[in-house]
């Protein structure tokens, strides 16, 4: 019996441990004017400036939504659109997102009206396979 209480109480221990240390960044460390919807126009840009797009750099129009306090990105539209996990190094004005298409930072305004994304993309090129891009963006706010 004592051998089980035991047991159960490591087990309870690692549990808590785990959930604490995998928890989202804090949501009261991000500023919370955040939340909303926000539209902007996405532009790639070649890392390697020996290469240059065909035509120009590729721009999509991506609509941003953030909620609960800056713990939830997603994108409607743009490239890859979804749900992204936010980073646990976001608070502030700067909220760190990842995936495998998409790294980025997003800055939010001193006045909280607009947001700065920049970040990489790995986007595919036709004739070249996927390659590894700059994403700049500056979003404004359309709704909350």
């Amino acid at each position: 019996m004592r051998k089980w209480i035991i047991g159960a109480l490591l087990i309870a221990a690692v549990t808590v441990r785990f959930v604490v240390a995998s928890s989202p960044s804090d949501p009261q460390g991000i500023d919370p004017r955040f939340d909303g919807r926000w539209v902007g126009v996405e532009t790639f840009r070649l890392n390697n400036a020996d290469e240059s797009w065909q035509g120009g750099p590729p721009q999509i129009q991506a609509v941003l939504v953030i909620a609960k306090s800056g713990t939830m990105v997603g994108f409607i539209s743009g490239f890859a659109p979804g749900r992204y996990i936010i980073s646990p190094k976001s608070k502030g004005n700067a909220i760190w997102f990842d995936s495998e298409r998409r790294k980025a930072k997003l800055t939010l305004s001193a006045d909280g009206n607009t947001i700065k994304e920049e970040g990489n993309a790995a986007i595919f090129v036709h004739y070249r396979g996927n390659v590894l891009t700059g994403l700049s963006c500056t979003f404004r706010r359309i709704g909350k």
